[in-house]
């Protein structure tokens, strides 16, 4: 790695990333350098809410991320954490068992 590249690298404790289904090919490989190959990376996102395909955003990069995290964890591996976030407190119970229901079919 370059000095220069290494130093930028060296700045951040963490990289925290938000709404990490809708990132792209080039903001994946950003995150991936400047969190030290994903050693200091903490990414948050819901396949089902991304919307940015026109900005090139890409949600089997968080599959393919979710899936190597449940594999990893399964075989014992602690370098990486995958922690489902099941509970919703904004909606009543039958709104989430009716659109869950709807979008069970139209979502895989």
């Amino acid at each position: 790695m370059r000095d220069d590249a290494k130093a930028l690298c060296d700045r951040y404790d963490e990289v925290l990333v938000d709404e990490f289904q809708d990132v792209n090919d080039l903001q994946n490989m950003l995150f991936y350098v400047l969190s030290n190959r994903e050693k200091r990376l903490f990414v948050v996102g819901d396949v089902k809410q991304s919307i940015y395909g026109f900005r090139l955003a890409d949600p089997t990069i968080f599959l393919a991320r979710k899936n190597d995290y449940k594999s990893k964890e399964e075989n014992g591996d602690e370098s990486c954490k995958q922690i489902d976030f099941n509970n919703n407190f904004r909606s009543e119970n039958q709104i989430l068992r009716f659109v869950n229901r709807v979008f069970d079919d139209l979502m895989t």
